[in-house]
C-alpha cells in the first residue's frame, strides 16, 4: 500500500463485535499488521435513527470519531431490516431512514477523518424471522415490517456507493453462503461461526490488497 494501513476504525452491529468465535477483527489485525484497531461495534444496532443504539446517535459523541484512522469499515443494514427501519428513498437525506443515515454516516465520518479509506460490506443472508413479523425464509426474500426485503437495504448501499464514491465488498456474493451450508458458516442463522469470519476476513483481505495494495 503506497500508504500502509495501520489504523483501523469499525463501525457495525454484533457482527463486527468479538462475542461471537472472536469475531473478525482479531484475523484483521493480524493479516495486516495494524496497530490499533477501534471497534465501535454494537449487537443489535442499526444505522439509521429508529434502530436501537444506532450510529447516527453513537457518531453525535466526538469520541467515537478517530481523525488517525487509516482505513474506515462500515458494516450495517441487517439490523435495520430487523427492526424494521424506514428505507427513505435516494434523494433522502433523513437519518430517521436507511438512506439518509447512511448519507449523515459516511459524510461524519470523512469529515473527522478525510484522509481515510472507507469501506462497507453487503449484509450476510440471514435466516431469522424480523421483529414483529411471523414469517421467514431468507431475508434477503423477506419483508419486514416497513414492507422491505434485506436485498433493498442492500441495493441502498450500492446505490449510496455509486452516488458518495466509496467501494462496496459485495460479501453476500463472495461469501457464498446459502441455505444448504449456513450451519458451517452461522452459528445460529445469523452470526458467523469460527469458520465464517474466517471466509469473511479472507475476502475482506484480499479487497483492500486489491484497491490499496500490500500492507508493507
Amino acid at each position: 500500500m503506497s500508504t500502509p494501513i495501520k489504523t483501523v476504525a469499525i463501525y457495525g452491529d454484533s457482527i463486527s463485535t468479538r462475542d461471537y468465535d472472536g469475531g473478525y477483527e482479531p484475523l484483521l489485525k493480524s493479516a495486516l499488521s495494524l496497530d490499533t484497531v477501534y471497534n465501535h461495534s454494537i449487537g443489535g444496532s442499526g444505522l439509521s435513527l429508529t434502530t436501537p443504539d444506532n450510529l447516527v446517535s453513537l457518531l453525535n459523541a466526538p469520541e467515537r470519531l478517530h481523525p488517525d484512522a487509516d482505513l474506515i469499515i462500515l458494516w450495517h443494514g441487517t439490523n435495520d431490516w430487523y427492526w424494521g427501519a424506514p428505507l427513505g428513498t435516494p434523494d433522502s437525506d433523513d437519518p430517521a431512514t436507511f438512506y439518509g443515515a447512511l448519507s449523515f454516516a459516511v459524510d461524519t465520518l470523512r469529515k473527522s477523518a478525510p484522509n481515510a479509506e472507507l469501506v462497507m460490506m453487503t449484509p450476510l443472508p440471514r435466516w431469522q424471522v424480523p421483529d414483529r413479523c411471523t414469517e421467514c425464509t431468507e431475508a434477503y426474500e423477506t419483508k419486514n415490517t416497513s414492507g422491505h426485503t434485506l436485498r433493498d437495504y442492500e441495493q441502498a448501499i450500492f446505490s449510496r456507493s455509486r452516488s458518495l464514491c466509496f467501494p462496496v465488498v459485495d460479501l453476500r456474493t463472495a461469501a457464498n453462503i446459502h441455505a444448504y451450508n449456513h450451519p458451517h458458516y452461522l452459528l445460529d442463522g445469523i452470526h458467523p461461526s469460527a469458520a465464517g469470519y474466517e471466509k469473511i476476513n479472507r475476502i475482506l483481505v484480499n479487497h483492500l490488497r486489491l484497491w490499496y495494495g500490500e500492507n508493507d
